[in-house]
């Protein structure tokens, strides 16, 4: 025999508007922190690809750019996710 209160709950979606209502300002701090680690990320390989063919080691341009690529792609995914979710 169930408690009155975990029938009515039971009954409720776990994916309602309440429940992602709630979640936003989770879900969106997390990704900003996200893309703010990705960001500073973007900036120090900047500045060692610099530093490294100002020094005269250009080999380390084409990499710093590889990886720059790839963080900017992620910072791009997580702003789309976050547009859709916000939809």
């Amino acid at each position: 025999m169930q408690h009155p209160a975990n029938l009515h709950s039971a009954g409720r979606p776990r994916d309602s508007a309440a429940v992602r209502r709630h979640q936003r300002p989770t879900a969106l701090s997390l990704a900003m922190a996200c893309m703010i680690v990705l960001l500073f990320v973007q900036l120090w390989l900047l500045v060692g690809a610099i530093e490294g063919v100002l020094g005269g080691e250009g080999a380390i341009a084409f990499p710093a750019t590889l990886i720059s690529g790839v963080c900017c792609l992620g910072t791009w995914w997580l702003w789309s996710l976050l547009r859709r979710r916000e939809r």
